[in-house]
């Protein structure tokens, strides 16, 4: 579970921003107890207003910062905090098992924490044992496991007494006098918990068990805990205690899985299942309760349960309609509904993969270079990336290039995707490799897999209006017929697949400007002639596009001429090229 931190906090410019009403339990975190009656969360730690280390690899993709630093909230962080604690326990601890490790940390956790950011009282079903004291949990040497207890659900027909055992270990290098106290001390709804041994004398190295009894009557409805503390020798455990009577009384359905979902026309739940969970008011499952589904046009269920199970979870199968759009599923058990949401696309389909600059282009393809797979389905929405460092994904599309002999899975660099075609970057990574299988997937609906085959080098020229891709220099003004390049002058090129390049970017990533990702020598043939080469390499602040700076033949009459350019043992297909 989280929290929010005690302390100011720092925004991604390195300003102190201030923790408003600190140490509360943060509405997004989960709520206990687990499925089984169990007492969870274990442990809480701050995971509010974090600032941390984030991606700078993928501009689109979440938590991107440009410089690698952000303020984020989530359980996702508040949890690694909690395993850094856990490594500092073993580094001071190096014997300590798993359940003391887990002991230390949940055991010594700091009762700061009452409420939560609403201002409503919390309890054990929050809150665990309470807020991560990393200080307190390295400065640990008695243990307890469990380092929780719970009692589950007393119903009437329960028999009590019950009980649950605790092995406490010392493993400092004295002994320790200890005495256990259980709190509160009286009956809680008609139920007692007791310990078997109040004080004991606890050798180095050594463990006892102690057995813990609830004893009484069943409960009335409610939640009852507690703690179990264990003092002596310097330590002061707290072990939280748990148990439940149960109303039996529906008071919240809560969705488990599905309740947004997409995939393919026809097809079902990329979860498999919608789901829920029927509980009571104390958060206990209601089982045996009925159930009935209700579908939308089009939509259909199949395997639907028709109760709720021990754990008060009832599931079905989805399937969606038969064209693109949305479909609504209804469940509704103990009084509630909730209505489940999928949205249906065509199956994806690759018919074709050409080259980016040369759909003509047969054979292969050079890591590095664009490609552009053409088919169906291959994208809800139509949009163009703008970021200098390509995303993997856009609109929840993203492609794989896959190796499965060498182990390699790498993802695509995105420029561009609409239903009928995908632009992507060839990855780096996969220089050296005969063949790759490449695969589209939107969101959670995959396509068919196609396998290219991949060269050091596929060499062929951008084209545009039927002319070569090319700029004069030193102006960059576009050539064509209405500014025909120039016998003489320099001219700057572009092309695809021209293979290795010194100080190569990571895939996705614009060339440098210095030193320059260069190629290979690069052979230009205008018309008969040899152009000399001032340049070849990406062009810098771009990704993957390749530049040719060469100086035009000043012996070349007006006209239009083939323009090839040569590199590695291949020569790409012949563009045209006005001159003037």
């Amino acid at each position: 579970a989280s929290v929010r931190p005690a302390l100011a906090d720092i925004d991604t410019h390195g300003k102190e921003i201030e923790a408003v009403n600190p140490n509360v339990v943060t509405g997004f975190s989960s709520l206990g107890p687990s499925a089984d009656g169990g007492l969870k969360p274990d442990l809480l730690a701050v995971g509010t207003s974090m600032y941390m280390a984030t991606q700078r690899y993928d501009p689109l993709g979440e938590m991107f910062s440009a410089d690698g630093y952000a303020v984020a909230a989530g359980t996702s962080f508040a949890t690694p905090l909690v395993s850094g604690a856990a490594a500092l326990v073993k580094q001071k601890h190096p014997g300590f098992t798993a359940a003391q490790v887990k002991s230390a940390l949940v055991n010594n956790a700091s009762t700061a924490v009452t409420h939560n950011d609403s201002g409503d009282s919390v309890d054990v079903r929050w809150l665990g044992a309470g807020l991560l004291a990393a200080d307190a949990a390295v400065a640990a040497s008695i243990t307890s496991d469990p380092a929780t207890i719970s009692f589950g659900s007393i119903k009437a027909a329960t028999a009590l007494p019950t009980t649950r055992q605790l092995t406490i270990k010392n493993s400092g290098a004295a002994s320790v006098n200890l005495s256990l106290a259980v709190a509160p001390a009286g009956a809680s709804g008609g139920a007692s918990v007791t310990v078997s041994t109040p004080s004991f004398i606890l050798g180095a190295g050594a463990s006892t068990v102690v057995t813990v009894t609830l004893s009484g009557s069943a409960p009335p409805a409610g939640i009852y805990s507690g703690a179990i503390t264990v003092q002596g020798g310097g330590s002061s455990l707290r072990i939280p205690y748990l148990y439940f009577g149960p109303s039996g009384v529906a008071a919240d359905l809560i969705p488990l899985s599905g309740g947004s979902f997409d995939g393919v026309v026809g097809g079902g739940s990329s979860e498999g299942v919608i789901s829920f969970k029927l509980v009571d008011a104390f958060g206990l499952p209601v089982s045996g309760a009925p159930v009935t589904w209700s579908t939308g046009s089009g939509a259909s269920l199949i395997h639907t349960d028709t109760v709720t199970d021990s754990f008060g979870i009832a599931a079905a199968q989805p399937l969606l309609g038969p064209s693109p759009g949305s479909y609504s599923y209804t469940a509704t058990a103990g009084g509630m509904s909730y209505s489940f949401t999928g949205i249906a696309r065509l199956q994806p389909v690759i018919s074709s993969i050409v080259d980016g600059a040369s759909p003509f282009l047969p054979g292969s393809f050079a890591p590095g270079s664009y490609i552009s797979i053409k088919g169906s389905g291959l994208s809800d929405l139509s949009e163009v990336s703008s970021p200098a460092t390509l995303p993997l994904a856009i609109d929840f599309v993203s492609v794989s290039f896959d190796v499965p002999s060498a182990h390699i899975s790498v993802p695509g660099h995105l420029t561009y995707v609409s239903p009928t075609q995908i632009n992507v970057q060839v990855p780096w990574e996969l220089q050296g490799q005969a063949s790759a299988q490449v695969k589209v997937n939107v969101g959670f609906s995959r396509s068919n897999v196609v396998t290219i085959s991949l060269a050091a080098a596929a060499p062929a020229f951008f084209v545009v209006a039927g002319n070569v891709a090319a700029r004069d220099l030193p102006n960059y003004q576009t050539i064509n017929a209405d500014n025909p390049a120039r016998a003489g002058a320099a001219i700057q090129l572009y092309a695809n697949g021209l293979g290795p390049v010194t100080n190569q970017p990571a895939s996705g990533d614009p060339a440098p400007g210095g030193p320059f990702a260069e190629t290979s020598p690069a052979v230009v043939t205008i018309g008969t002639q040899t152009a000399q080469v001032l340049f070849s390499g990406l062009t810098p602040g771009v990704g993957g596009l390749y530049a040719l700076n060469v100086v035009v033949p000043p012996t070349l009459a007006p006209g239009v001429y083939p323009i090839t350019v040569s590199i590695g043992g291949r020569t790409s297909p012949a563009a045209s090229i006005v001159v003037h």
